[in-house]
């Protein structure tokens, strides 16, 4: 593409953004600060010739922590500035995109009562790519116009072109194709059926579009109709930036050693540092004194003993991870503790909030989150303004918080290692660099999730493995924890014991028992365990009708047949109706695909009710009494996003693990037709047949039948 030099760009006498601000924003680095210099000479001068040990590794990961954050949304703005500048057609099928049709303007510009912005709704047709996940409530999300731009968006394209050039090496376009503003949230969304629209993926969107002003050159309102609806950008990231950098400065100061603190005791990967230097109790050690309670007793005792170090704990599915990590909490803070509570979510906070309330025995009104960042309907906590956290963090006696790492990174909600206690959960999918950040808060860590579920998601290419999660790096490449890190929660309160052995042999080691509850339970005409459908289908890749419709039969011939959850109580046997079954999909095209076919058959309705179905991330901590796992590509080497991903032993874990009787994983008879290109691939390979090999054959055809009193969704 030819090109300008921003230099000759900036000659131009239009005010324009300071172009390292654009530069940060783009996630290209900025002047980089006195600390983050002296520790970057430092690892340049270690030998890069053979592994680092841990301690120069540690470093590394320090000062490779500081640009974390900025190397994650470098690959967003990579393919936001792509779709300005590309033809269409090179983008508009990609995951999150909107193409809009012909829009009518329902509302002009006006400002609501008691509104700060004017906005503007707009109504009409429009094409979501395939696999997409908008929903009604996105907001900020990109509006994107074609030229004759609206007067305002000039200025901005001129903007806009030098931060694509701040990604290409000081290259600008010849011309900004196209242009917009993060100013538009869905209000309205309904899928059109395909027989109604002729086409797929067509729905009936209504949208609300905020006029982007400033103060200095306000925005007029204009006529315009944007083309397309695209991302919204990052969430921005200062807390956590600002954290990293004041840790990179506290190791400048004592290089080449680190800062003794929870977080690099983490990175280090040494085991938990005790008080007195004692080793951490197991167990076995309180079996005669607490029972059941043994493994509480011993990561309590563990933790409370923690000199300025972390414990790890590692609960696969149904383990009652919450519910122990749940009873630790509680008895600290019965003991004065004051507890923080992150994850990456609000809503794994507060299950966790919730239980040490039930479990834990803890007042609600001991803890709290921040004002308005509650999202159980009915909450029986405390919310507190930003500026009032630490007043009630020093309210007497124990006191828990729950909230996210923008809370627990920001110096002006806690103070350094104000805690003594800061709770990690789902950590098998926390990346270091957030641990490092959010460790600043506390004295202590406590560890909770699991690695060998789903993993850590990254977007950034980083030196050195600070965007593996937490649990996932003290694990060191196993599926199961080493002991001297903590914890391994090894029964199973959800799977029957036929059921969850694959799923141990596939993901732990064969180191995961069933509990003898799982045996007490029964469903009628099928064996407990995981079996396997082959469908004929070819040339499909993220969607496949055919697996969609031996869905429908599958679920078909499940439901209607007694289910008995608990032996000894008989009276609560019922037919298996359609909320007993899970589906499980490896694609959100193929999501879209299975739903599609549920509605017509009647086994699911427009609310989400009936027969569940969605990707391994959305029924994460959930349950049924049978799951069905679609893997929709005709054969695995044909997944667009590789092998790793379609045959990844954390996503089958995970899948597999709702079931509490059975599983059953459908694919094509040529599934596993591909020649692997690495170690790795032939690995997976070799992991998913074994799965097949240990699947059990169907019941005769006459059982799997459909049921007289096989029940359906009424629309």
């Amino acid at each position: 593409m030819a090109g300008r030099s921003v230099d000759d760009e900036l000659v131009q006498p239009a005010p324009l953004a300071d172009l390292n601000e654009l530069l940060v924003q783009a996630g290209r680095a900025e002047d980089e600060t006195d600390t983050e210099r002296v520790l970057r000479q430092f690892v340049e001068a270690l030998d890069a010739g053979g592994e680092l040990e841990p301690q120069k590794q540690a470093v590394a990961m320090v000062a490779t922590a500081t640009g974390y954050h900025r190397r994650e949304r470098r690959q967003f703005w990579w393919d936001h500035f792509n779709r300005l500048t590309a033809p269409r057609e090179d983008w508009e099928d990609a995951r999150d995109v909107v193409l809009l049709g012909r829009l009518q303007v329902v509302a002009d510009w006006h400002r609501p009562e008691r509104a700060r912005s004017t906005v503007r709704l707009l109504s009409g047709v429009a094409r979501v790519a395939p696999g997409s996940s908008v929903k009604v409530g996105d907001s900020n999300l990109f509006a994107m116009y074609a030229r004759p731009f609206p007067p305002f968006l000039e200025r901005e394209a001129r903007q806009q072109a030098l931060t694509y050039a701040a990604l290409h090496e000081g290259v600008l376009p010849v011309e900004a194709e196209r242009a917009g503003a993060f100013n538009t949230e869905i209000v309205e969304l309904e899928e059109i059926p395909e027989h109604e629209a002729g086409q797929p993926n067509l729905v009936r969107i209504t949208v609300r579009e905020s006029l982007k002003t400033s103060d200095s050159e306000p925005a007029e309102p204009y006529s315009h109709l944007p083309m397309a609806l695209t991302p919204g950008q990052p969430i921005p990231t200062q807390a956590q930036e600002q954290a990293l950098l004041e840790l990179a400065a506290r190791t400048a100061r004592v290089l080449p050693e680190l800062p003794a603190s929870a977080g690099t005791d983490v990175i280090r990967r040494v085991p938990p540092r005790l008080v007195g230097g004692d080793v951490l109790p197991r167990p076995q050690d309180f079996v005669e004194t607490h029972g059941s309670l043994s493994t509480v007793q011993a990561i309590y005792q563990a933790v409370s003993q923690l000199d300025r170090s972390y414990v790890a704990v590692q609960g696969p599915p149904g383990s009652g991870k919450t519910f122990v990590g749940s009873h630790v909490i509680g008895r600290l803070v019965t003991a004065g503790w004051k507890v923080g509570i992150v994850a990456q979510s609000h809503a794994v906070v507060e299950n966790m909030l919730l239980g040490c309330i039930s479990n834990g025995r803890v007042d609600p009104d001991q803890i709290a989150k921040g004002v308005g960042k509650s999202q159980t309907p009915i909450f029986p906590w405390r919310e507190v303004r930003n500026p009032d956290v630490s007043r009630f963090m020093d309210e007497p006696g124990g006191r828990i918080f729950g909230g996210t790492a923008w809370d627990f990174a920001s110096d002006r909600k806690f103070r350094f290692e104000g805690l003594d206690l800061l709770v990690i959960d789902e950590a098998g999918q926390y990346s270091l660099a957030n641990t490092l950040a959010v460790a600043r808060s506390t004295k202590n860590l406590l560890l909770l999730g699991d690695p060998a579920q789903l993993p850590q998601v990254t977007q950034g290419t980083h030196p050195y493995p600070v965007d593996e999660s937490a649990l996932g790096w003290l694990s060191v490449g196993r599926t199961v924890l080493p002991e001297e890190f903590g914890y391994f929660l090894d029964v199973t309160w959800r799977m029957h014991p036929a059921l969850c052995a694959p799923v141990s042999a596939l993901s732990y080691e064969g180191r995961l028992a069933s509990a003898p509850s799982g045996t007490e339970r029964h469903l009628e005409g099928w064996e407990p365990g995981v079996y396997l459908r082959t469908v004929e289908h070819r040339g499909n890749s993220t969607a496949s009708v055919e697996e969609a419709d031996e869905i429908v039969a599958l679920a078909r011939g499940f439901l209607g047949h007694r289910w008995t959850p608990h032996l000894a109580a008989p009276e609560q046997a019922a037919p298996l109706a359609p909320s007993d079954i899970i589906v499980v999909a490896a694609y959100n095209a193929q999501v879209d695909t299975i739903r599609a076919a549920l509605l017509e058959a009647g086994l699911a309705d427009a609310a989400g009710g009936g027969v569940r179905v969605g990707t391994v991330d959305k029924f994460q901590g959930q349950e049924a009494p049978v799951v069905l796992v679609s893997m929709a590509a005709s054969s695995a080497g044909d997944s667009p996003r590789g092998t790793d991903f379609l045959l990844s032993p954390n996503r089958l874990n995970v899948a597999l693990s709702r079931g509490m009787w059975a599983a059953v994983v459908v694919c094509s008879t040529r599934f596993t037709d591909f020649l692997p290109t690495s170690p790795e691939a032939l690995a997976l390979l070799g992991a998913f047949i074994r799965l097949e090999q240990a699947a059990l054959p169907f019941p005769d055809e006459g059982e799997a039948d459909v049921r007289p009193d096989t029940p359906a969704v009424r629309n």
